[in-house]
This record gives structure tokens, sequence and C-alpha cells, in this order.
């Protein structure tokens, strides 16, 4: 059995099932899984990101884009979009 770490909070409220979309904190503010310290503040942002199964940019493992990036104070906000195809 393979553990798998949470690694994007999902906003509940911003689901659509049917679109496949959602809204997702891909970032925040802080000391990172790996130990880096992140500052949302400095951060540029890509204007579009691949959203995959891991960190593993396996293209067979893509579940769908990232997009519309917003900062709030200590947090980066993607809308997410689960390709069908």
């Amino acid at each position: 059995m393979t553990a798998h770490t949470r690694t994007i909070q999902i906003e509940r409220a911003s689901v659509d099932a049917e679109a496949g979309t959602f809204e997702a904190v891909v970032f925040s503010a802080g000391e990172a899984s790996d130990g880096h310290i992140l500052d949302i503040a400095g951060g540029r942002l890509a204007k579009e990101m691949p959203l995959f199964v891991n960190h593993s940019a396996d293209p067979r493992t893509q579940l769908g884009v990232l997009t519309n990036p917003r900062k709030t104070d200590g947090e980066v906000i993607y809308r997410g979009q689960i390709l069908t195809e």
C-alpha cells in the first residue's frame, strides 16, 4: 500500500463536480515539506501549471491544469480543472 501526503488544500465550497473545477491552496507561506522556506509576497506566479498525481512531472500522471492564480496574505490559490480527455 502506498502512502499519499496531501499537497494541496481544496476549497470544498468552490468544487463544481460537473465541470471538474475547484479552487485550491497550492502554496502557503512558511516551511514547505521539503524544508524550503516560501515567501508568498515575493514570489512570481505562473499563469498556468499542470496538475500531476504527485511531484513527478510525468505527462502520464497529469490530472488537469491549474490556472488563474491569486495571492492572499499567506497563500497562493489556483483554479483547478480536471482533464476529461
